[in-house]
């Protein structure tokens, strides 16, 4: 791993906590019920928090009590008495109303904090479905919410019912944001020494402490057990240390690993956190592999968003290099949203060198200006299966038989759903697992650095599948094998395109000259951060020219996405100049 990168990356992981990120916070969740108590985790089978809350400071412990607004039905969407929660933790249903109108309605009434039960809402919700949270209409909210799945509902709710104090109590692990791997599943070839595990550690007492020492046991496929410590001496009250281990070797094998971190001052449960990564046979995942279920923004996201949704995922290769031969995804609703035209029912693939100087250090800042696409695929979507895996087979843009990525460097794949085509404001939803967290890198996520207007990471809960594979099929008993359900799509040929100027200044025009007349031609302009900017669409199209306006856009490389009923796809670079 390029040293320098590395220790730029380090520098940045005191910024890796935001507020989007609160399964990074040290905090416990915790129920105390005549029977005991109960731990419960961020995100599956457990609470999820909102972003839109005030920061969580200090420890507490609450009654809980149900909230009944005028209505009683524990909605909470019409106004609570005044001082009827005062001091209490207040139970609400989901449902009916938005959860800032809850969790207002609640402050108002003197509660100290809210507890929101998730419902079956829909045939992905189960008992330990976490629930995310958009942003709220009502900012004057001056109290935490916890957003709690189905399963843990139940369980308060069986104890309030059946008389005994039940209390909700917030407390602090000693360690937080635990990192070991650059991404949840590299290819064993790829393996190299790690030198991205740490963690931070707190000391939460009133009291200096003597000879910290904080562990790392990581655990390979086999079994063994390699230890890592470090001694971080004297702790001050209150202090937070970033502890960085030495780099671990990771042996060339395929399975899962283990990452447990400990230490010897703090020694409850909730005081040791572990961490997995796997080594596959070809595949490189930022998810966990084990997809959830699928996700995507609402209508009204998506149509303020241009009705474009991207993701995107980063892959940092290793010594040996790679050729992935395939970026895997999948498809929520892909039946619901295709409308049966081959030039708008595509999803866009593109893969992006992210280390165009080579210096070893991501080229990630405000924008991606310096980002150079180096492959791309089209994938035609119909009447896949829900979350079916899907294998989009990648076009070299430089030239080459085939793709190849060099070692020890850094790169991202974009996928895209432009629905302006299909003049609908129904979105694709791309399928997800577990929210799988990473250290921040310039204050932008490290492996999703796109955000939500036409662009999303994955949500509050959730990890959006974008992978690169080199083969069809995998190894191992987690069977993450995919799918490739069409073929590749056709390449347009060049002698049917032309984009003039180039570079440009004013306008770009992309001139046609296609065989036969296609039901549908469509033409999107992808700037250098990736997003869709522009898109233009005929219809009964065969010869002809489609126009941008370039005046408005930023000097910098772009490429033009064309896309034709009959006579296939194609990525085209441009530049313009002002």
């Amino acid at each position: 791993m390029n040293q320098s990168f590395a220790l730029s990356l380090f520098f940045c992981l005191l910024h890796v906590c935001t507020a989007a990120q609160q399964s990074c916070d040290s905090l416990v969740f915790r129920i105390k019920t005549p029977l005991g108590i109960t731990t419960y985790p961020y995100g599956e089978c457990g609470y999820t928090l909102p972003n839109w809350i005030p920061p969580i400071k200090g420890e507490f412990c609450l009654p809980i009590a149900w909230a009944y607004d005028i209505t009683p039905d524990s909605l909470c969407c019409d106004s609570i008495p005044e001082g009827s929660l005062l001091g209490k933790a207040a139970l609400i249903r989901r449902g009916a109303c938005e959860f800032g109108t809850k969790t207002y309605r609640a402050d108002r009434a003197g509660a100290s904090a809210v507890i929101i039960i998730n419902h079956y809402n829909n045939l992905l919700d189960k008992g330990c479905t976490p629930m995310g949270s958009s942003a709220t209409d009502d900012p004057l909210i001056s109290i935490p919410s916890f957003l709690l799945c189905r399963n843990a509902g139940e369980q308060i709710e069986a104890a309030l019912k059946a008389g005994g104090p039940v209390e909700l109590c917030v407390t602090r692990a000693s360690l937080r944001c635990p990192t070991a791997e650059y991404s949840y599943a590299i290819p064993a070839s790829q393996a190299a020494p790690m030198d991205l595990i740490s963690v931070l550690y707190k000391n939460r007492t009133a009291q200096p402490q003597a000879s910290v020492i904080c562990k790392a046991d990581i655990i390979d496929p086999n079994g063994k057990v390699t230890p890592l410590s470090v001694d971080l001496g004297d702790v001050k009250a209150g202090e937070e240390v970033l502890v960085r281990f030495p780099a671990y070797d990771a042996p060339a094998i395929m399975g899962k690993f283990r990452a447990v971190y400990s230490n010897n001052q703090f020694t409850e449960t909730f005081d040791t956190l572990v961490r997995a990564f796997m080594h596959t046979q070809g595949t490189y995942a930022t998810d966990n592999l084990k997809p959830t279920g699928s996700i995507g923004p609402s209508s009204q996201q998506f149509s303020d968003a241009g009705r474009k949704y991207q993701t995107a995922g980063m892959v940092l290769t290793g010594p040996k290099g790679f050729a992935p031969k395939y970026a895997s995804f999948g498809l929520g609703n892909a039946s619901a949203v295709a409308i049966g035209d081959p030039a708008v029912d595509v999803v866009n693939v593109v893969l992006y060198d992210n280390d165009v100087d080579e210096n070893g250090e991501a080229d990630l800042g405000a924008t991606f200006g310096n980002l150079i696409p180096v492959a791309f695929a089209d994938y035609q979507f119909g009447n896949e299966s829900a979350n079916e895996i899907i294998c989009a087979e990648l076009t070299s843009l430089e030239g080459l038989p085939q793709v190849e990525l060099k070692a020890n460097h850094l790169y991202l794949i974009s996928i895209l759903y432009d629905g302006n085509l299909a003049d609908q404001n129904t979105s694709l939803t791309f399928t997800c697992s577990d929210k799988i967290f990473y250290p921040n890198f310039a204050n932008t996520g490290f492996h999703t650095p796109l955000g939500l207007d036409q662009m999303h990471d994955g949500w509050d809960t959730s990890t959006v599948v974008a992978r690169l594979r080199n083969g069809l099929l995998e190894w191992g008993a987690w069977e993450i094998s995919c799918i490739l359900t069409s073929t590749k799509n056709l390449r347009l040929s060049e002698a049917k395109y032309a984009v003039t100027p180039n570079p440009a200044n004013d306008v770009v025009r992309l001139n046609l000259e296609l065989e036969s007349v296609n039901k549908s031609v469509a033409a999107t302009l992808i700037d250098f951060q990736g997003r869709a900017v522009d898109t233009q669409v005929v219809r009964d199209f065969q010869n002809g020219q489609l126009t941008f306006d370039a005046t408005k856009l930023p000097s910098g490389s772009y490429m033009i996405w064309i896309r034709t009923s009959n006579e296939g796809s194609t990525m085209a670079k441009l530049m313009i100049c002002h």
